[in-house]
């Protein structure tokens, strides 16, 4: 739980392929009250192959971004949306 604003939930700074990521069943709330960016799930830097997976829902709240990531394949859920 974020109670100060700015917060990030799950932060993939860097990956490297052949990676499986597997996330499912996440409650990630934030504050977001204020002008600053709160983040759900961040896949920053993602390089060569990695397979996102997951069959049950993550809810994040109060993020400017709930969820980010480029260069994956795969999908998993974030507030009943499957994503990317």
């Amino acid at each position: 739980m974020d109670n100060v604003s700015s917060g990030t939930g799950l932060l993939f700074s860097s990956i490297n392929g052949t990676s499986d990521v597997t996330i499912n069943y996440n409650s990630i709330p934030l504050l977001s009250s204020d002008g600053f960016v709160d983040r759900g799930i961040i896949f920053s830097t993602v390089t060569s192959n990695v397979e996102l997976h997951g069959t049950e829902n993550n809810i994040i709240t109060g993020a400017t971004t709930p969820f980010s990531a480029a260069d994956t394949t795969g999908q998993i859920f974030v507030n009943g949306v499957r994503v990317p």
